[in-house]
């Protein structure tokens, strides 16, 4: 979690291995691809932190990714589209 948190402007395995303390690049990248998960395990603890944080009776939550602003031709969705962040095409 450390890597997902650091002021890292683009990430991957490879440059959060790089950029924190006794990183180790191979050693990530087996955990990502060789690692068994638990689905449900995971679901109902991502379920419960939001709960904890967003939770209420009366509540919604709304994602509106129109709001990340793209950069470069080559990502995925870089194609002309509305920014709610920048307000503009």
């Amino acid at each position: 979690m450390v890597g997902q948190f650091c002021p890292l402007e683009r990430k991957s395995i490879e440059k959060i291995a790089l950029a924190i303390q006794d990183g180790n690049v191979r050693a990530m990248q087996r955990f990502v691809s060789d690692t068994t998960w638990e689905t449900e395990k995971m679901i109902a603890k991502y379920h419960s932190l939001v709960n904890d944080d967003l939770g209420h009776p009366d509540g919604a939550l709304i994602f509106d990714e129109s709001g990340f602003i793209k950069k470069g031709h080559d990502s995925v969705g870089v194609d002309r589209q509305y920014s709610g962040a920048a307000v503009k095409v």
